[in-house]
């Protein structure tokens, strides 16, 4: 072969080099858009550590990827985006100090480790140790942003039959880290800026929905009322198919349902169960005073707690139990369920539950202290009236020396002031055993004076006990005894 033949090959073969590393330079810079537009768009890290995993698969092999994260606060490291062939599981969160193998080197030192190529001679150094299952070639590369090390990000091969991996991918990974480390930064801002816009306006529409309940509770001062504002407010409001507002009656240790909603002989309806021993997840939170949210397993939690069902035929998916709390005394229960699905009733649904329960023992307190106001109020006007009526009888029998008279005046008082359709009075003489009736109006018809035999009728059981009689009759009551009963 002439030096001429020579010259043309050398060249053509560094033509071809230079074209594929054109080639390489080309993907790595596309690869480095890719990560720039993935940490600018997303608002969901696990899908901008898969955008990344599949970013790196791109350009080399990467079918075992994980990314580990270092918490400078806390010291823990953990490992977000793990997929692996081999370990399927994680290891689990833990302090950066009892990480002992390749990812722990890296995070503490900041270098490169390609175990292929500088694992053995760690490990002969006792710097690392193997952790998991052993891989044919590896390389973890710090996540670097300046001189604080974020993170580390690993690839590994199992497999006997794929290529190492080179000088120029451990090179090339390196430089890919840089860029993903500031591309996470930029993610975990965007991140925690979408989640707290999201909790600001989370916070704006709970406080909307109890302004709301708080204005409809301030118009109510009915305890029924109260309860059914909440119970309707809470069924518009949450994702749940059965709602209940249970109370405690702490003499009786009871639990009465005075609100229930839910799926009854095929249809959503009100139901209105007995009062009941107070047990289940109600009588568990009215004891311990805290919330109970089951968004897993209720069957078994069910059983745990002896639980009854209060509407539909079948345990819910999901459900959650509040505290109704006066002071320190839990008053009651308010609870939602979900019977189509588990994970219902995120923390933020609790905590709005929380603040209607709050609200609603406000409204109930003073619904109560109201009732009391006025029920002291009707016995004082009750008092004064009786006084009056006292004073006023007594005037007129102080101006009667009749006995007749007096008969008369007192009657006369009686059926005014009660209203009463029928009066007499009466009066015995033990001597002679007998009753005497001395006032007797029936209707509009006055009946004279006349003497009643003794040991008969209602008269006579109430001079042998000296105890006053009530007798509270219906219609057919009515029909059955007379319009009038002596």
């Amino acid at each position: 072969m002439t030096d001429n033949h020579k010259t043309v090959e050398e060249l053509e073969a560094r033509l071809a080099q230079r074209e594929a590393e054109f080639q390489r330079t080309e993907k790595v810079q596309a690869a480095l858009y890719k990560i720039a537009e993935a940490a600018s768009s997303t608002t969901d890290m696990q899908k901008f550590y898969k955008a990344i995993h599949g970013i790196i698969g791109e350009l080399i092999y990467a079918k075992n990827f994980f990314i580990a994260e270092y918490d400078e606060a806390t010291g823990i490291l953990s490992f977000p985006y793990f997929v692996d062939e081999a370990d399927v599981a994680p290891p689990p969160p833990e302090p950066m100090q009892s990480f002992h193998g390749a990812t722990g080197y890296v995070l503490r030192t900041g270098q490169v480790s390609h175990y292929r190529r500088n694992g053995i001679e760690l490990l002969e150094r006792g710097e690392i140790e193997i952790v998991g299952t052993p891989s044919e070639d590896s390389i973890f590369v710090p996540l670097k942003l300046g001189d604080r090390v974020l993170g580390a990000l690993a690839i590994q091969i199992y497999q006997a039959g794929i290529p190492f991996y080179t000088q120029h991918d451990e090179d090339m990974l390196a430089f890919v880290a840089q860029h993903i480390a500031s591309a996470l930064t930029r993610a975990r801002a965007i991140e925690e800026t979408t989640r707290l816009l999201k909790e600001t306006e989370q916070r704006a529409a709970e406080l909307a929905i109890i302004n709301s309940v708080q204005e409809g509770l301030a118009s109510q001062l009915d305890f029924n009322a109260i309860i059914d504002l909440i119970g309707d407010k809470i069924r518009d409001i949450f994702d749940s198919q059965v709602t209940f507002i249970a109370l405690h009656d702490p003499q009786n240790d009871t639990i009465s349902f005075p609100y229930v909603f839910g799926p009854l002989e095929g249809r959503m309806q009100r139901a209105y169960p007995e009062p009941s021993t107070l047990s289940g997840f109600s009588g568990q939170v009215i004891r311990t005073r805290q919330a109970i949210v089951v968004n897993q397993d209720m069957d078994r939690r069910s059983e745990e707690l002896g639980s009854s069902l209060l509407a539909g035929d079948q345990n819910p998916k999901s459900a959650v139990y509040v505290p109704i709390q006066s002071g320190e005394r839990v008053i009651g229960v308010i609870s939602l369920q979900n019977m189509d699905r588990e994970n219902a009733f995120p923390q933020s649904d609790v905590r709005l539950l929380q603040t209607l329960a709050s609200s609603m023992s406000v409204a109930l307190e003073n619904a109560r202290l109201f009732d009391e106001t006025q029920r002291l109020l009707k016995e004082t006007e009750q008092r004064a009236a009786e006084l009056a009526i006292i004073n006023s009888v007594q005037e007129g029998l102080a101006s009667k020396l009749n006995i007749q008279s007096i008969y008369d005046l007192v009657g006369d008082k009686v059926r005014k002031i009660f209203q009463a359709d029928t009066t007499y009075i009466c009066s015995f003489e033990r001597d002679q055993q007998q009753v005497f009736s001395h006032y007797y109006v029936d209707g509009d018809q006055r009946i004279p004076p006349m003497s009643l035999p003794f040991g008969e009728g209602l008269y006579s059981h109430v001079i042998q006990t000296q105890r006053s009689v009530l007798i509270r009759t219906d219609k057919d009551d009515e029909a059955r005894v007379g319009r009038h009963v002596v």
